[in-house]
């Protein structure tokens, strides 16, 4: 039964705690291409015959690997290699059935000390090797007997040739002496690595370096004696929960851009109203605050414009400050998830696997608008979610949440989620007295607080927000202010100014965005919309997201409203509209056509009724 602990193991745990830092610091494998994303322990089950540590990474799309022979005393003498070695190395070689592949894998021996002698022959050796004339390399090396000697120990073991002098130079090619003086009582490597713990940290504290060497030496003994396998990622999940680190060097761009995407689509979601009030809202902030504390996954739905994003966004800040959160849009996400276009964001490596390489201990995930989320994107989009949130049962040690912020028209909870548990949030309108409170608040309003069939209109915070930003633009007159619908026409003019130019732009825009498209290249306008936009009214509810040089709306609401000014156009035209009922993004503008169908009078009784005739014939 082979020994568990000992001098011999604990250098090799040394050794594999060594290349963690090595691999935490974003280093190449020493001797071959590749940084390593993966360590193993007593790999010989494998067929590996160095079978102590085995290291695996990735350059230019071809794994590497690295296998490791690692002993605790001075292996080499001055002008050879140690037999054992050289005879597990021409065993790989010469099987070709086993793992070791010679175009892209190593052999490493490391061991306690070095022998300045054969430091020094072995490195002209490994350069002579490494050029592409063969016979050049022979002859340099045969000219220097302790350089010979070298080459020897590598071709013959006693007076048996193991290979031809070709099949030597490509071996040496692949062999790599790797001196080290952990375990020494002074050593240098050691100093190396806790310099290399302390950039790691972002406290850079010599203490919490110290703390972080020994716990790397754990996780390699851990390895060794139990779980033979820890990557990047796995490493990264260990460490998190104690040690404050900064990025993985192969991740750092990627999570700035993601602060960079999450800070843009933050900064436009208002939390308070126009003039500087916010609906308190406390019994909706207590649901959310238990549900996202308590759930891996949470889903907030309620009507365009019931304010759902603002109470994520004030319920993370206020109550979940220490959480790294990632908003993403249908957009942003459907760029992210798509290995051909993420560059453009830019992102380098695939959205979960960045997710997963995250070095704080808790985050969240903010998918907002995700009825907007094209139904090709469901399957990879649940498969990065079952990435970050297995099982997406009640959150334990997990480093992600996920919080979807939808409409419930659109929203397809099987087949995005198939199954994971969530927490169901509903958000409903505020209240009347809520309503009345906040219009009380402006003065250019507060008139319109004893006009209760306008207060019941303005239960939409969204509504009430742009109600509230137009102010006194909408006069002192209640009448016409009755419904929903009324309110939207009010809104149209004003946002509007009535021209004719900006009201087409707007329908033509909406309807593009009902199709997933949710934002627009200037070059894609037609030149007249170009124009229109650049002398657009200051009020308009459209933007220019300047990050992507892309016109957005406002808000979802303005588009419905938009694609409701275009449903008027053809209202007379039942079958026309009506066959946009399948579209869930034409919902809630038809929902306001309905609304104003009924309120528009007509010798069969409304406008609906005419509607509802025409479809019957």
């Amino acid at each position: 039964m082979r020994s568990t602990s000992g001098a011999g193991f604990d250098f090799e745990d040394r050794i594999a705690a060594w290349q963690l830092v090595k691999t935490l610091a974003g280093e190449k494998m020493p001797g071959v291409d590749g940084i390593a994303t993966k360590l193993q322990a007593q790999v010989s089950s494998l067929g590996w015959r160095m079978d102590d540590l085995l290291l695996t990474g990735e350059h230019d799309g071809v794994t590497r690997r690295l296998a490791i022979s690692a002993k605790g005393n001075q292996q080499v003498s001055a002008s050879s290699l140690p037999s054992d070695f050289v005879e597990r190395a021409w065993e790989h070689w010469r099987d070709p059935q086993g793992p070791f592949d010679p175009h892209t894998d190593g052999l490493a021996l490391v061991t306690i000390g070095s022998n300045s002698d054969f430091d020094e022959a072995w490195r002209e050796v490994k350069n002579a090797c490494s050029g592409a004339d063969k016979a050049i390399a022979l002859s340099r090396i045969r000219a220097t007997p302790r350089q010979a000697r070298v080459f020897d120990s590598v071709q013959k073991t006693g007076a048996v040739s193991k290979g031809s002098d070709d099949e030597t130079i490509a071996l040496i090619r692949c062999l790599h002496i790797l001196p080290t003086d952990l375990q020494l009582a002074y050593s240098e490597t050691e100093n190396q690595a806790l310099a290399h713990c302390r950039r790691l940290l972002v406290s850079g504290d010599v203490a919490d370096a110290d703390d972080l060497w020994q716990r790397l030496i754990n996780i390699a003994t851990d390895v060794r004696l139990t779980k033979g396998t820890v990557t990047i990622h796995s490493l990264l999940s260990q460490l998190r929960g104690k040690f404050e680190l900064v990025h993985h060097p192969d991740y750092a761009r990627d999570w700035e851009t993601l602060a960079n995407i999450t800070a843009d689509y933050t900064a436009r979601i208002r939390t308070e109203l126009p003039s500087g009030y916010a609906v308190p809202r406390l019994a909706d902030t207590a649901t959310l605050q238990k549900a996202v504390a308590e759930n891996a996954v949470t889903v907030v739905f309620g009507e365009s414009g019931a304010g759902k994003s603002a109470l994520v966004k004030s319920v993370l800040d206020g109550a979940f400050p220490s959480f790294t959160q990632v908003w993403l849009g249908p957009e942003e996400l459907k760029t992210a998830l798509s290995a051909a276009r993420r560059s453009s964001l830019p992102l380098r490596h695939a959205l979960a696997e960045i997710l997963n390489a995250t070095v704080r201990p808790a985050n969240v995930l903010v998918l907002d608008s995700a009825e907007r989320i094209e139904p090709t994107e469901f399957v990879v989009l649940r498969k990065m979610l079952q990435s970050i949130v297995p099982g997406g049962a009640e959150t334990g040690a997990d480093a992600w949440r996920v919080v979807i912020v939808t409409q419930p028209q659109g929203w397809d909870e099987e087949s995005i989620l198939a199954g994971q548990h969530a927490q169901l949030v509903e958000l409903k309108p505020i209240s009347i007295g809520e309503a009345k409170v906040a219009l009380a608040k402006s003065p250019a309003l507060s008139w319109l607080v004893g006009h209760e069939e306008t207060i019941a209109a303005l239960t939409n915070l969204r509504t009430l927000s742009w109600v509230v930003k137009a102010g006194a633009a909408l006069g002192t007159n209640a009448t016409g202010l009755a419904s929903h619908t009324a309110i939207a026409d009010r809104l149209w003019k004003y946002w509007t100014q009535d021209r004719p130019d900006v009201q087409a732009m707007m329908m033509r825009l909406a309807h593009r965005e009902a199709s997933f498209e949710r934002s627009f290249a200037l070059t894609d306008l037609a030149p007249p919309d170009t124009v229109t936009f650049a002398q657009r009214p200051r009020e308009l509810p459209l933007r220019l997201n300047e990050r992507s040089n892309r016109i957005e709306f406002e808000h979802d609401l303005a588009a419905d409203w938009s694609r409701f000014q275009y449903l008027k156009q053809i209202s007379n035209d039942t079958a026309q509209w009506a066959a946009l009922a399948s579209n869930p993004l034409w919902t809630n503008a038809l929902r306001m056509l309905g609304q104003f169908l009924l309120r528009q009078p007509s010798p069969l009784g409304t406008g609906w009724d005419v509607a509802r005739r025409s479809s019957a014939e």
